[in-house]
């Protein structure tokens, strides 16, 4: 999931930057067109444009290898020290066991030692799970860092070419205050496209990975009711057996040579199942796995063809607002028809597996049922069991048999309506028109903190107005929200919380082995006594931090994660903080954005 956001991130990132490269070259020849610059300053300044352009992303990449460079190693020295640390923990808890465990039995020394090693099996997963999701944090940070970045130095690259052409005299004070409006309405727009774009992209994810998680969900309901069907034939073919012994009609050694031999066939049949369905998964596997990459490759090749379209359109387009409109038609459909044929791979995924896995088990119970009906039936008439007591039997097994079956059906249906309600639940977690809504909301904020430093703005000279309206769109850049970063900052915050929660949790269970009281109560005690209740105290401390990795904190953890959900939207999450801008330089300040209803301004 994680990864598929991050590339879906690195594809609106992409977007966007072929977005501002060609606003860049639609705004020059309006400029040209309407006779505020000459073909050939804008022929000069559209070659710096493309230079500029091949300089940042070459510096873009450098910096994004040296990065990932120096974040592996920081990560890897982090995760030696940690586990290092984790190490020595662990073989001072073995040590302090060992002393006890001299003085008590053989088998609770095995068993205590066992149920340490247990322990610290579970911390050391923990431990791993958590260094992963803070690589993969740091990892997401220098993603939207360097993005950050190279917004910022597309607006540079405008700017500074601007200012170039009314030095040279080929851009005049005026054209050029008519280019900057008009920039900024378009930057606007850019925005509001974007975020459309990411509201899209995060619904259709959000739906791809709900439907997923309703898809497994299935085939987990389906491996239920198969191990259900076979444990319930395995188990009347031992009944039909112990029926008979308890009826009189065979004896204990009898029954054993026919429980043996049940057992093995049963085990038999099982075991050749779980290998069938190993190698035609395997089969499946690879055969979906060819179909889906030449589908979604035949896909990708027909939506880059598309995309190649919107350069045509864009010579063609009259102004920003029509080939913008024309991104937001293509990415619209160009999602749409990606996210069916995911959908249609993944179902068609189900249909198969499920078809396989009914097919060999269908072939297992039945196995199942002939060794009941027929081998252990001969078997018994054999040792002149009455035909009729036995024919009752199977008729009410077979009955049971089908009972079982309607049962396990009912549950594979529940089952399915909780992972609709869940798909539906989540949809809702995520929909279209509230993202938009809270991105419109913000970009309504930051519009009356441009207005108020325009406002505000009367001892500035043209050059610093020019420097605040460049940081200023630098600064609203940076407020749309990425797909990747919160999610992987809310599994972080999770994981903490759940960490120190497990942590206090220990933390009492260790003060309570060790308090005093308990220590006086065992002081009359004789030493092999004391001992013994030492070591059982200690064994239950052991199962009970055991216990705790299967149990989740209680429901103000989620009240924890969810409280600053808002705060790190506004701040980690859109990457927005406190930043100083000229205008606000200039009057001795920074600008925050804050809610009409209590606009505050430090400028």
């Amino acid at each position: 999931e994680i990864a598929t956001l991050n590339r879906a991130d690195s594809d609106l990132e992409a977007c966007r930057t072929q977005i501002s490269k060609d606003i860049f070259a639609l705004l020059l020849k309006n400029l040209t067109s309407s006779g505020h610059l000459s073909p050939q300053a804008e022929r000069r300044m559209g070659a710096v444009f493309k230079k500029q352009f091949l300089l940042l992303e070459k510096e873009i990449q450098e910096e994004y290898d040296r990065k990932m460079v120096a974040l592996t190693a920081e990560c890897d020295l982090e995760t030696r020290k940690k586990t290092e640390n984790q190490y020595q923990r662990e073989t001072a808890a073995m040590e302090e066991a060992e002393e006890l465990l001299k003085r008590v039995s053989e088998r609770s020394a095995v068993e205590c030692s066992s149920l340490l090693r247990t322990l610290h099996g579970l911390e050391q997963e923990c431990l791993r799970r958590s260094l992963a999701l803070q690589q993969e944090e740091d990892f997401a940070k220098a993603h939207r860092q360097l993005a950050i970045f190279q917004r910022n130095e597309l607006h540079n690259i405008f700017f500074t070419q601007i200012k170039s052409a009314i030095f040279k005299g080929e851009l005049k004070p005026e054209a050029a205050k008519m280019l900057l409006q008009d920039y900024s309405k378009i930057q606007e727009k850019v925005e509001e496209l974007m975020d459309f774009f990411q509201a899209s992209k995060r619904y259709h994810l959000s739906k791809r990975f709900g439907h997923r998680e309703y898809l497994v969900q299935n085939i987990q309901s389906s491996d239920t009711r198969v191990q259900g069907l076979l444990s319930t034939a395995a188990a009347q073919l031992s009944l039909l057996i112990q029926k008979h012994e308890r009826a009189g009609y065979l004896d204990e050694d009898q029954m054993e040579v026919l429980l043996e031999r049940a057992q093995t066939e049963v085990f038999s049949i099982k075991q050749k199942l779980d290998n069938d369905l190993k190698q035609e998964k395997r089969k499946l596997h690879q055969k979906l796995i060819i179909k889906r990459r030449r589908e979604m490759l035949q896909k990708h090749k027909e939506q880059r063809k598309g995309q190649l379209s919107i350069g045509e359109a864009f010579r063609a387009a009259e102004g920003a607002g029509q080939y913008l409109g024309q991104w937001r038609s293509l990415m619209a459909d160009h999602s749409a028809a990606l996210e069916e044929l995911q959908e249609r791979l993944d179902q068609a995924t189900l249909d198969d597996l499920r078809a396989l896995t009914l097919s060999l088990s269908e072939k297992a119970t039945e196995e199942l049922r002939r060794l009941q009906n027929s081998v252990m039936t001969q078997e018994l008439l054999k040792r002149t069991v009455p035909w009729l007591f036995l024919q009752q039997i199977l008729e009410e097994h077979g009955k049971e048999m089908a009972a079982r079956a309607e049962q396990l059906e009912a549950e594979e249906r529940d089952r399915g309506q909780e992972g609709v309600q869940s798909v539906r639940q989540r949809l809702k977690d995520d929909a279209l028109e509230a993202s938009m809504e809270e991105q419109a909301e913000l970009r309504h904020w930051e519009h009356l903190v441009f207005l108020k430093l325009c406002s505000s703005a009367f001892s500035l000279s043209e050059e610093e107005l020019l420097q605040m309206r460049q940081e200023v769109h630098g600064c609203f850049a940076q407020m749309d929200r990425s797909l990747a970063l919160p999610k992987i900052r809310a599994r972080v915050l999770l994981q903490r919380l759940q960490t120190a929660w497990r942590e206090a949790e220990f933390l009492k269970l260790d003060q309570a082995l060790a308090a005093p009281e308990l220590q006086q109560q065992s002081k009359a005690r004789k030493p092999r006594s004391k001992s013994k209740s030492k070591i059982d105290l200690l064994k239950k401390c052991i199962q009970d931090k055991i216990q705790l990795f299967d149990e989740q904190a209680s429901g103000d953890l989620i009240e924890k994660v969810s409280a600053p959900a808002r705060l790190l939207f506004l701040t980690a999450h859109a990457g927005l903080t406190a930043t100083p801008c000229a205008g606000a330089q200039a009057l001795g300040g920074y600008c925050y954005p804050s809610p009409p209803s209590t606009v505050v301004f430090n400028c």
